[in-house]
Protein backbone atom coordinates (compact mmCIF):
# COMPACT_ATOMS: atom_id res chain seq x y z
CA UNK A 1 0.00 0.00 0.00
CA UNK A 2 1.23 3.21 -0.74
CA UNK A 3 0.24 7.05 1.12
CA UNK A 4 -0.20 9.58 -1.69
CA UNK A 5 0.27 13.19 -0.11
CA UNK A 6 -0.85 15.90 -2.09
CA UNK A 7 1.44 18.71 -2.53
CA UNK A 8 0.95 21.98 -3.72
CA UNK A 9 2.88 22.68 -7.25
CA UNK A 10 3.68 19.37 -7.50
CA UNK A 11 0.16 17.88 -7.38
CA UNK A 12 -0.60 13.97 -6.11
CA UNK A 13 2.71 12.06 -5.11
CA UNK A 14 2.80 8.58 -4.16
CA UNK A 15 5.13 7.19 -1.39
CA UNK A 16 6.24 3.22 -0.11
CA UNK A 17 4.68 2.20 3.01
CA UNK A 18 8.60 1.27 3.58
CA UNK A 19 9.18 5.21 4.48
CA UNK A 20 8.59 6.79 8.03
CA UNK A 21 6.62 9.62 8.54
CA UNK A 22 9.69 11.97 9.06
CA UNK A 23 11.04 10.11 5.31
CA UNK A 24 7.63 11.57 3.92
CA UNK A 25 7.57 14.76 5.46
CA UNK A 26 11.46 15.33 4.49
CA UNK A 27 10.92 14.37 0.89
CA UNK A 28 7.23 16.04 0.63
CA UNK A 29 8.94 19.26 1.87
CA UNK A 30 11.53 18.80 -0.73
CA UNK A 31 9.72 18.42 -3.18
CA UNK A 32 6.75 21.35 -2.26
CA UNK A 33 10.50 23.59 -1.55
CA UNK A 34 11.73 23.21 -5.45
CA UNK A 35 7.77 23.64 -6.84
CA UNK A 36 6.84 26.79 -4.59
CA UNK A 37 10.16 29.14 -3.94
CA UNK A 38 10.31 31.41 -1.03
CA UNK A 39 11.29 34.16 0.32
CA UNK A 40 14.27 32.52 1.58
CA UNK A 41 15.97 31.66 -1.75
CA UNK A 42 15.00 35.36 -2.90
CA UNK A 43 18.23 36.83 -1.50
CA UNK A 44 20.75 34.60 -3.19
CA UNK A 45 18.66 35.35 -6.36
CA UNK A 46 19.37 39.14 -6.00
CA UNK A 47 23.23 38.38 -5.58
CA UNK A 48 23.40 36.04 -8.16
CA UNK A 49 22.01 38.68 -10.30
CA UNK A 50 24.21 41.38 -9.08
CA UNK A 51 27.00 39.53 -10.02
CA UNK A 52 26.28 39.51 -13.43
CA UNK A 53 24.95 42.33 -13.78
CA UNK A 54 26.80 44.73 -16.27
CA UNK A 55 28.76 47.18 -15.10
CA UNK A 56 27.31 51.02 -15.35
CA UNK A 57 30.22 51.96 -17.98
CA UNK A 58 28.87 48.85 -19.92
CA UNK A 59 25.47 50.09 -19.86
CA UNK A 60 25.85 53.55 -21.10
CA UNK A 61 29.48 52.33 -22.97
CA UNK A 62 31.74 55.16 -21.50
CA UNK A 63 34.80 54.03 -20.11
CA UNK A 64 34.49 56.11 -16.80
CA UNK A 65 37.94 56.40 -14.73
CA UNK A 66 37.56 54.47 -11.38
CA UNK A 67 41.12 54.34 -10.11
CA UNK A 68 40.81 56.98 -7.41
CA UNK A 69 37.33 55.41 -5.91
CA UNK A 70 37.59 53.56 -3.11
CA UNK A 71 36.56 49.93 -2.37
CA UNK A 72 34.46 49.04 0.69
CA UNK A 73 32.33 46.64 2.28
CA UNK A 74 29.31 47.37 3.97
CA UNK A 75 28.24 46.19 7.00
CA UNK A 76 26.09 43.36 5.18
CA UNK A 77 28.99 41.83 3.70
CA UNK A 78 29.11 43.57 0.27
CA UNK A 79 31.60 44.57 -1.73
CA UNK A 80 31.39 48.04 -3.42
CA UNK A 81 33.65 50.83 -5.30
CA UNK A 82 32.79 54.31 -4.05
CA UNK A 83 33.51 57.88 -5.34
CA UNK A 84 35.49 59.27 -2.68
CA UNK A 85 33.24 62.49 -2.22
CA UNK A 86 30.85 60.18 -1.10
CA UNK A 87 32.70 57.96 1.60
CA UNK A 88 31.65 60.36 4.27
CA UNK A 89 27.76 59.74 3.56
CA UNK A 90 28.10 56.01 3.62
CA UNK A 91 29.86 55.98 6.82
CA UNK A 92 27.00 58.16 8.32
CA UNK A 93 24.84 55.69 6.60
CA UNK A 94 26.73 52.27 7.62
CA UNK A 95 28.94 53.00 10.47
CA UNK A 96 30.44 49.68 10.41
CA UNK A 97 31.75 49.80 6.53
CA UNK A 98 34.70 49.15 6.31
CA UNK A 99 37.45 50.78 3.69
CA UNK A 100 40.02 47.85 2.42
CA UNK A 101 42.24 50.23 0.32
CA UNK A 102 43.76 52.72 2.68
Amino acid sequence: MKRIVKIEGVGNVAFPDSLSDAEVSQAAGRLYDDANPTLANVPQAINDLKASAPTPSAITGTSEDTSDWRHIITSDGQNWKIHPEDLEAARRRDPQLMILDQ
